[in-house]
């Protein structure tokens, strides 16, 4: 397995101080070199540009546009100067992790799934290419962890007991293709307590929440609902307690929707789902809510999926690419393989990340364990 460290710091406190890019592959120092501020302005505002183009559906020649330029400008910055020294040590054939670690939320935050080099597709386009975030500083070591679903694999799913909008009722967590490998159980989002009373009696290897999710001095919170009824905002410290860890919870999914006037979700599920894998929780997922981040035209209602014509359960996400990727997981595939399973068979018409109205969930936390 390829690993490549991709470590963002401040060269000071100074704000209007350069950032330090530096490269590590197979934990040996490789490269290193500087980012300015004015050159990271522009890689930021090129990004917040590419991502207000998907909150409507474009022509495909401008998503094309907009989805390899974001890449080229991402590896420029980046990963150009190490690019040719790195070439050189890849092994072929074998699996490619970038581990993006940085303790500025903006840089974990750039979706640096689209990073592409030269002569490759957008990173996770290319099959066994992976991208693992992680928050904080960069010295504590990488864990590894390998997921054992048991069969059936039992999941979670929490969901808001009063959707916000009726554009969300089309989307549900679908029973996968073969409903005796995945046992899904649905409850409405209520107090934490009662989340980890359920936790307790079915001792899932799965949790899905979906509900509100703030962002709150550069840190993300998910709101539950107290015995009293008052909202109950939790950090990804605060969810993370020893009996959820000790649980048995191997995979912790987030969905986020933003509270009425409140910012896209997008920055408070990821950086929620970076806290709870930095204490914790072996693997977490930021999955936005397709509305959110991209254009809409790859969600299918389910009653159109005659495979899904009887589903029942909470308003979510894009119901083919979730499908696909727990029946994977049940079937022991790694977690990274499943969500190209999924991404792939989602849009068989075309090929990965032509577009990208296909929802692309973070992944935070432990790299697999070699078998």
């Amino acid at each position: 397995m390829n690993i490549i460290e991709l470590i963002t710091l401040p060269w000071s406190q100074d704000p209007d101080a350069d950032l330090l890019i530096r490269i590590r592959f197979q934990g040996r120092w490789l490269k290193h070199h500087s980012l300015t501020q004015a050159r990271l302005r522009e890689v930021l505002a090129i990004v917040d540009h590419f991502r207000s183009l998907f909150l409507h559906p474009l022509p495909a020649e401008l998503e094309q546009t907009a989805l390899i330029s974001t890449g080229i400008e991402l590896f420029d910055a980046w990963l150009a100067p190490s690019w040719p020294f790195l070439q050189t040590r890849i092994v072929p054939g074998e699996d490619l992790f970038l581990v993006v670690q940085s303790p500025l939320p903006e840089i974990i935050l750039l979706p640096w799934e689209l990073l592409r080099p030269p002569t490759h597709l957008p990173w996770i386009g290319n099959r066994g290419w992976s991208i693992r975030r992680k928050g904080g500083t960069p010295r504590t070591p990488h864990r590894f962890f390998h997921l054992h679903p048991p069969s059936p694999l039992k999941i979670l799913a929490t969901f808001p007991p009063h959707p916000p909008s009726a554009a969300r009722h089309h989307r549900r967590i679908p029973p996968p293709l073969n409903q005796e490998m995945v046992e899904l159980h649905w409850e409405p989002s209520g107090s934490f307590a009662g989340l980890l009373q359920e936790v307790h009696r079915l001792q899932p290897k799965g949790l899905i929440l979906d509900g509100t999710t703030l962002v709150r001095a550069n840190r993300g919170f998910f709101q539950f609902i107290d015995e009293g009824g008052n909202p109950d905002p939790r950090s990804g410290q605060e969810i993370a307690t020893p009996e959820l860890k000790e649980s048995g919870i191997e995979l912790l999914i987030i969905l986020g929707q933003a509270p009425p006037g409140g910012p896209p979700p997008w920055s408070a599920t990821a950086l929620l789902a970076d806290e709870l894998a930095n204490n914790g929780i072996p693997i977490t997922m930021a999955w936005p809510d397709p509305s959110t981040c991209s254009s809409s035209r790859n969600v299918v209602p389910i009653t159109e999926k005659a495979e899904m014509a009887d589903v029942q359960g909470p308003p979510l996400m894009d119901n083919v690419l979730l499908s696909v990727f727990l029946k994977a997981l049940a079937q022991g595939v790694p977690i990274d393989a499943a969500l190209d399973r999924g991404r792939r068979e989602s849009t068989p018409q075309q090929p990965p990340l032509r577009s990208p109205s296909v929802v692309i969930p973070l992944v935070f936390g432990a790299l697999p364990a070699l078998s």
